[in-house]
């Protein structure tokens, strides 16, 4: 049966939370503790604040946010998408050279599926058809 209260997993997250604090206790005790007695003091003052203006909102809620979301730029499935999305992991590159191992161990990954999603397209395209295509199940 489900719970349909609560939100999923959070009992484990408030595990892993004091797994960390145990685990770094030692390290950063008198952090660890500034941290939190700072955090209980800004939720109670917030509270309070939001307890004595319900109505008054912290934001406007009617603007926009000035932030770049790469999802919804329209770029074509052509030679200027790849060349945007070459451009942007070059951007990212030069900008944090230490991601370059993560961006050349992405791109053998997507290869090594592209080439496992063609050959089994080409082999059930085959199964199916006369002749191998590409795109059999598109």
């Amino acid at each position: 049966m489900a719970r349909t209260n609560g939100v999923k997993g959070a009992g484990f997250l408030v595990l892993l939370v004091a797994l960390l604090l145990a685990a770094t206790w030692l390290f950063f005790k008198a952090f660890i503790v500034a941290s939190a007695v700072t955090g209980a003091l800004a939720a109670v003052l917030i509270r309070r604040w939001h307890t004595r203006h319900p109505s008054v909102l912290p934001y406007s809620p009617g603007t926009r946010v000035p932030e770049i979301n790469l999802s919804r730029i329209p770029v074509g499935g052509d030679i200027a998408g790849l060349f945007f999305a070459a451009g942007s992991v070059v951007v990212v590159i030069v900008g944090v050279p230490d991601m370059a191992w993560y961006f050349v161990t992405s791109l053998v990954c997507a290869g090594l599926l592209a080439w496992g999603l063609v050959a089994r397209r080409n082999r059930t395209a085959t199964a199916t058809r006369r002749g191998p295509t590409l795109f059999a199940l598109c």
